[in-house]
């Protein structure tokens, strides 16, 4: 299992003190751990000042973020790397990314390249029970930090009039994920959605190329589904650009996509996305 980096200050002693705050909530929910997420050793941490250090109190200078002027990214070359490429094809998260502090005057902890400070990957799913069905039940999970330091997203999906299915789901909870946070805010440049979708990942990389030339159509003509929400991706994805974040999207096995029991939840969840 991995661990926090040890190259930080004292002030992780008071990020120590939200992790203890979280333990009541870890209490009472069945969570899964997995290779990404902290566990909690003596975790280096200097000894307590008496007055804490962090968004309660004096900072660090280390701790001042000042924004850099942003520089857009071209949309051909947004495109063209919208795939992301691990170093090679049997690569993990958790061999490529760990547990680390961002950048924001806010401290937090998230997943974070080991190689590239400016790189953040989150994990996404979406679930529906009996999919296609007139009885399906959809709902997606975001998983964006170490399970101590923030619980994951298991909402369940709104009832719009849409059909409530797989594809469906997932497109929400990348939407979802990348909604959370103005993440060029903490220092990144570059976010890695990590999920098990074909439909998302072609989807985004490939398809997407054909249904701008054609009005949001296919090449037979036909209306793409969830135009709503591929719309809604594209827009997004658009203006991050514009403050030079670059949006990757890596297409992982079910297996070490952490999200995904927390789309399951969300999917037999009274809690809707709002």
């Amino acid at each position: 299992m991995l661990r926090l980096r040890e190259d930080y200050s004292k002030s992780e002693a008071y990020l120590y003190l939200r992790l203890k705050a979280h333990s009541f909530y870890l209490s009472t929910k069945p969570l899964r751990l997995h290779p990404l997420h902290l566990d909690l050793p003596a975790m280096c941490f200097s000894k307590l000042s008496e007055t804490p250090i962090g968004p309660m109190g004096p900072r660090d200078s280390v701790l001042t973020f000042g924004l850099p002027t942003p520089i857009t990214i071209p949309n051909a070359i947004a495109d063209a790397q919208r795939i992301f490429i691990p170093p090679t094809p049997s690569s993990t998260p958790a061999e490529l990314f760990s547990v680390q502090i961002n950048k924001c005057s806010i401290r937090g902890y998230r997943f974070v390249r080991n190689t590239d400070h400016g790189q953040m990957l989150m994990f996404v799913d979406g679930s529906s029970l009996g999919n296609e069905s007139t009885t399906a039940r959809a709902g997606f999970g975001v998983v964006f930090a170490p399970l101590q330091w923030h619980p994951p997203m298991s909402n369940r999906l709104e009832q719009d009039g849409n059909p409530l299915t797989n594809n469906r789901a997932e497109l929400r909870a990348v939407l979802a994920a990348l909604g959370l946070r103005w993440w060029f805010g903490e220092g990144f440049t570059k976010i890695v959605i990590a999920c098990h979708s074909e439909y998302v990942v072609n989807g985004i990389s490939s398809w997407i190329l054909t249904w701008r030339r054609n009005d949001w159509k296919t090449n037979t003509g036909a209306v793409i589904e969830n135009l709503d929400l591929w719309r809604n991706l594209d827009a997004i994805l658009r203006n991050m650009e514009e403050y030079e974040m670059l949006v990757q999207f890596w297409w992982i096995p079910q297996g070490l996509n952490e999200a995904d029991v927390y789309a399951k939840a969300g999917a037999v969840s009274t809690v809707f996305y709002i």
